[in-house]
């Protein structure tokens, strides 16, 4: 009995640990994006232009364009516990570059001004000047007091300019096609060139999706989603060069491809991963990737932050925390033996 005590607390202290948080190489976390990112931003902003809230079905979280909340909201979360200041700054519907509609771009995104003027459409166009956050403060340039020395800065944007390429060629224009890589990735280089002029060193950057796959695409407008599918794929291999040349550290996040990936699918028991949710007549969206024809499922965002998480671990190398000397000191004068402690993926 005496020797089962002592191999029984040899293991107690030799379990793993806990791992390093993903908060603690940053003094600070924001996000820039759309409706891939967005937690409610756009519905706030449109209930201040119209009055009332915006429209939400059934299965849908309200304010947000899916069943759940984003990838994002663990990070949020997490710097809130971790008493680091961080805000969601995205915005469902912005483009990368300014179409002038409705909602701040990823210039007005970063912008320091706490004000913007929207329009929205509720029968007829309303336009008015509104607060551009519910916090009443302006985009990330004002929050930079507040950034300490080591920010996060994450950039999730470029969908919507394709998508809005996608309805002008459904209404007979072809003309933003042939220059939609270099108009979307300009935008995205000169904004990430000036946030790195500004101090920021630490990024995550997602890739478009592959607009072939989406719901949208993946029936009778498969021709035009291949055309967008293969413009998508050469726009991440030019972000990547791009990244891969920037002087901060980037952390990229492989959305093409995940969500057309079985082996990360799988685990997730996403069974459906063609045909929107909310135009099948489920009572859950449980076992689908897309929630409608274009955003993903809460188990769809999961993913994303899963592979978030991963990037970050291995961008920073945050591994487990090691054990303290004494209690490596005890286990060796209790068991005579040296112990080699193993460090192990996260």
């Amino acid at each position: 009995m005496k020797k089962l005590s002592v191999l029984g607390f040899v293991a107690t202290l030799a379990a793993p640990v806990q791992a390093a948080s993903i908060t603690d190489p940053f003094t600070s976390f924001w996000v820039l994006g759309d409706s891939l990112s967005d937690n409610g931003n756009a519905a706030a902003m449109f209930e201040a232009v119209a009055g009332f809230p915006a429209p939400a079905g059934p299965l849908q979280q309200p304010g947000v364009s899916s069943d759940g909340f984003t990838w994002v909201e663990d990070f949020n979360d997490a710097f809130d516990e971790a008493g680091k200041a961080n805000a969601n700054l995205s915005f469902g519907g912005a483009l990368a570059r300014d179409d002038g509609t409705s909602v701040p771009d990823l210039a007005a995104q970063i912008d320091a001004g706490t004000e913007f003027e929207a329009t929205f459409n509720i029968g007829i166009p309303v336009t008015q000047t509104v607060d551009k956050y519910p916090d009443g403060q302006g985009g990330l340039m004002a929050r930079e007091p507040q950034w300490g020395d080591t920010p996060l800065v994450t950039v999730f944007i470029g969908g919507n300019d394709y998508l809005a390429a996608a309805n002008a060629a459904f209404a007979g224009d072809f003309s933003l096609l042939p220059t939609l890589v270099q108009d979307t990735l300009g935008v995205v280089q000169t904004q990430i060139d000036a946030l790195v002029n500004a101090g920021v060193n630490d990024f995550v950057v997602m890739t478009l999706p592959d607009f072939e796959q989406i719901p949208l695409f993946n029936g009778p407008g498969a021709g035009l989603g291949a055309q967008l599918g293969g413009s998508a794929a050469l726009y991440n291999e030019q972000l990547q060069s791009y990244l891969a040349g920037l002087s901060a550290n980037v952390t990229v996040v492989d959305v093409f491809s995940a969500l057309s990936d079985d082996d990360l699918l799988a685990p997730l028991n996403l069974i459906d991963t063609e045909n929107a949710c909310v135009a099948a007549g489920v009572s859950d969206c449980s076992g689908y990737l897309y929630y409608d024809n274009i955003h993903p499922t809460k188990k769809g965002h999961d993913l994303i932050a899963k592979l978030t998480r991963e990037g970050l671990r291995e961008t920073y190398e945050l591994q487990p925390v090691p054990l303290p000397a004494p209690a490596l000191m005890l286990i060796t004068a209790i068991t005579g033996l040296t112990l080699v402690r193993r460090r192990r993926p996260l």
